[in-house]
């Protein structure tokens, strides 16, 4: 296996975890909304979702990041990709 080889087969796994995440904090949104909807007058669950919010702001910037450098890598376009972080 290549450098590029090791190096794609490692951002792709990078990238993979990022959107994994991602998708497992927008089901968590998807659940507290659905709970006040069911329950429209609980702090207690918009409380939850605006905290929320934020994680999954979080995960989309990460994965977001990940996938920009996984494509650099590919189309070659002069951006160097970063360790996978």
């Amino acid at each position: 296996m290549t450098k590029d080889e090791k190096r794609f087969a490692n951002w792709q796994g990078a990238c993979n975890k990022r959107f994994q995440r991602l998708q497992e904090e927008s089901d968590k949104t998807l659940n507290i909304l659905a709970s006040i909807r069911r329950l429209p007058e609980s702090a207690e669950y918009r409380t939850a979702l605006i905290l929320h919010m934020d994680e999954e702001e979080k995960a989309i910037k990460a994965y977001e990041k990940h996938r920009r450098r996984i494509c650099a890598l590919i189309l070659g376009d002069g951006v160097t990709p970063e360790k996978p972080g």
